[in-house]
């Protein structure tokens, strides 16, 4: 099994609609739990629960780059950065790449840096392109600042 099949999340269903009433028909058990609780504690931790977001606010990019090792090398163009990571579009002739330690190799002015990164999803397969997502890993301060540059450096729209 490769590192994309094996970290391939599903998407969990939103189980409350927007009035905090639990689907009885998709959800049973936890439609019944909520009808029994008597205090309605349940369901407002399920309402805490569906508003809590811990992902990072993400910027969106058309920036190219290139995820990048000894043994391997392919053009991706970054989707999206954060300041926990990046989803980056690959080819999918390139899915091994997943497979192997890489780094983001970006330009920063007349040089190349690698910055870090650990594989973490696959976010999206479309057509002949991938969507996976990594996360920063041991960043040095420049780096750090280097991440911080892209993300307002103007190739970046909201």
């Amino acid at each position: 099994m490769s590192a994309v099949q094996a970290k391939a999340a599903p998407v969990a269903p939103v189980a409350a609609d927007n009035r905090g009433e639990v689907d009885p028909i998709r959800f049973p058990r936890l439609a019944a739990l909520v009808a029994a609780d008597e205090g309605g504690e349940l369901l407002r931790e399920l309402r805490r629960f569906q508003a809590y977001n811990p992902r990072a606010v993400r910027v969106r990019t058309v920036a190219v780059a290139r995820l990048h090792s000894e043994s391997v090398s392919a053009i991706a163009v970054i989707q999206d950065m954060s300041n926990s990571g990046v989803r980056v579009r690959v080819d999918q002739r390139h899915e091994g790449v997943a497979d192997h330690e890489v780094g983001l190799l970006v330009n920063d002015g007349n040089q190349r840096v690698v910055v870090p990164i650990e594989f973490e999803r696959v976010v999206e397969r479309d057509g002949r392109d991938i969507d996976l997502a990594y996360k920063f890993s041991r960043l040095s301060d420049d780096q750090r600042q280097l991440v911080d540059r892209l993300q307002g450096s103007g190739l970046f729209t909201e």
